[in-house]
């Protein structure tokens, strides 16, 4: 029987090895949670065939004495931005979570223009009006995907 870290870091690698990164794996309450993700969109097929490689490889690589069940997701839609690569969010829409406010909103929904150095470009309905403004990047407490209605 192998030991759960390593265990994690071959089911890392398999991920990898089928276009996938890993965003989370905990074990918990007999539930073995594996989040994956990839900038572009994962369909359900793929969560499907992802969830059988990794099924077939913890059959042959016992890591505990109990039986669990394998759950395999994505982030789904609204999935977190990364803070530290905002670029690759450029002509996406999102919505922000301010530390100080802008314009007196602690939240801004809008689609990223650009990003330069300290700070994005957003651009976002106010009264049906069209807005840009610089955003600081150290000012966002965080911010996901969201989707526009």
């Amino acid at each position: 029987m192998e030991n759960f870290d390593t265990v994690k870091e071959k089911i890392n690698t398999l991920i990898n090895e089928n276009g996938f990164s890993l965003y989370s794996i905990t074990f918990y309450h007999g539930n073995l949670d594996i989040i994956i993700d990839r900038d572009s969109f994962i369909s359900m097929d793929e969560i499907i065939n992802i969830s059988q490689i990794l099924s077939d490889f913890l059959d042959d690589n016992d890591f505990c004495n109990e039986s669990y069940t394998l759950n395999v997701s994505t982030l789904g839609v609204e999935k977190p931005l990364d803070l530290s690569n905002l670029t690759k969010y450029i002509d996406k829409y999102v919505s922000l979570s301010l530390d100080r406010p802008v314009d007196g909103k602690n939240k801004l929904e809008g689609t990223i223009i650009d990003v330069l150095d300290n700070y994005l470009v957003l651009m976002f309905l106010d009264k049906g009006r069209k807005i840009k403004k610089k955003i600081e990047i150290n000012n966002i407490l965080k911010g996901n995907i969201a989707i526009k209605f």
